[in-house]
């Protein structure tokens, strides 16, 4: 089909600004990165853009053919990319020709913008930092930057710019090409991804654990305040520190070597340590070490989550002391004395028990009373002292005289006294 010399004008124009915005395409990525189909879509661009701009010459028999195709092939590609394409001025200033894509991203109709101010399409908010925009697009070849429009209906949305150069063979300016793409989505994203780090580190703080995130080497890379607080820091003075220099003799100790451990074998560990606060105070801390493995599966940390057990231990070393007293006055009680459970097993026999009867602990211990040695064969035993414990099971205390016998046979007449407690 023949075409008028207006016509392929037309095209030749239209193909530059296609040819002009592949070309910026093109440039976001390094051309040792291309994959080979880019890498020869961009060579025919740009051949195809030195003969468009080339002065026209009376076509060879033959030429014009080809010429016509490759201009509707780059027509068509105008017409149907989703993203908006606009050529402007060289001072970025009035519309001139837009793609169906651009017009329907604002809500017009193409002839509507025809002739526009560029400014007309940007939301009030974002004018200002439009014109600094416009000055750095006029001083170079490719310039990108985020901004907002507005569309037909008073509607906005974010939108990444790319202003691109289209100039003549003698490297003159004629135009600028446009190319718009709405963000939404990934500003949306953005913005979840921001409000849930927000409400993660919110949580974080809100919590009187002592959370913490470590490379291997222990550096830290993320500490809450009841964290910093343990080492009288503000959070951001310990980032980049490794906690285990923090720790007193730990680079040698017990702490050290689980480390070393958990990085050759990552998994889940309790561990408890004690050590001496800024402040001078004996402090005991539960730590729960969590690996943290990359994609690739290999260890890139450590989530860490402290519960001071301070209180704790204190609670279990006075038990302790209790017990321990408890037991010497146990023991140096000078009557058979011993400690039964509610259903009469026996617990503990002291020192005068064991040494009147002969008998050994294990003898007695974990047996009912009245099934050890001092009640075999004495059924009138066995029931008094059956009854005495339900009494006192019951709180009420009792006290019953009873005939036991000890190992070596001797008969002996007890006074039973049977105390709840």
């Amino acid at each position: 089909m023949a075409m008028s010399a207006s016509g392929i004008v037309l095209l030749a124009l239209v193909a530059v600004a296609v040819l002009a915005v592949v070309w910026a395409v093109f440039q976001i990525v390094r051309p040792r990165d291309r994959p080979p189909a880019q890498e020869r879509l961009a060579d025919e661009a740009a051949s195809a853009d030195r003969m468009l701009a080339a002065e026209p010459a009376a076509p060879a028999a033959g030429e014009r053919p080809s010429r016509e195709q490759s201009l509707e092939k780059w027509e068509q590609v105008f017409q149907a990319v989703e993203w908006g394409i606009a050529m402007v001025g060289a001072d970025v200033s009035t519309l001139e020709q837009m793609n169906p894509a651009f017009a329907r991203m604002l809500g017009y109709s193409r002839e509507e913008l025809v002739g526009q101010p560029l400014f007309s399409v940007f939301a009030p908010s974002a004018r200002d930092e439009l014109l600094a925009h416009v000055a750095l697009a006029r001083s170079r070849s490719h310039h990108s930057f985020e901004s907002v429009q507005i569309r037909k209906d008073g509607s906005e949305f974010p939108s990444q710019v790319d202003v691109t150069v289209m100039a003549d063979t003698a490297g003159t300016v004629r135009r600028r090409i446009i190319s718009l793409r709405d963000i939404t989505e990934r500003k949306a994203m953005e913005q979840a991804l921001r409000d849930s780090e927000r409400l993660q580190r919110m949580v974080l703080e809100a919590q009187r654990e002592l959370i913490s995130r470590w490379r291997p080497d222990t550096t830290l890379e993320f500490v809450n305040r009841p964290y910093a607080d343990l080492f009288g820091r503000q959070p951001h003075e310990l980032v980049g520190k490794r906690w285990l220099g923090l720790l007193p003799d730990a680079g040698s100790g017990p702490v050290a070597a689980l480390i070393a451990d958990l990085v050759v074998r990552p998994r889940r560990t309790d561990y408890e340590h004690e050590f001496t606060s800024t402040a001078g105070e004996r402090r005991w801390i539960q730590w729960t070490f969590i690996p943290l493995m990359g994609q690739d599966g290999r260890l890139t940390g450590f989530q860490s989550a402290g519960h001071d057990i301070t209180a704790r231990k204190a609670a279990e070393e006075a038990l302790a002391e209790s017990e321990r007293k408890f037991r010497a006055i146990f023991n140096t009680q000078s009557q058979i004395t011993c400690l039964l459970r509610s259903d009469g097993t026996v617990l503990e026999l002291n020192r005068a028990t064991l040494a009147f009867t002969g008998m050994r602990a294990a003898d007695a211990i974990g047996l009912p009373f009245w099934d050890a040695s001092w009640c075999q064969g004495q059924a009138e035993c066995r029931e008094q002292i059956k009854k005495a414990v339900a009494r006192a099971a019951h709180g009420q205390p009792a006290r019953a005289e009873v005939v036991l016998r000890w190992p070596d046979g001797r008969p002996a007449t007890i006074d039973l006294v049977v105390r709840p407690v």
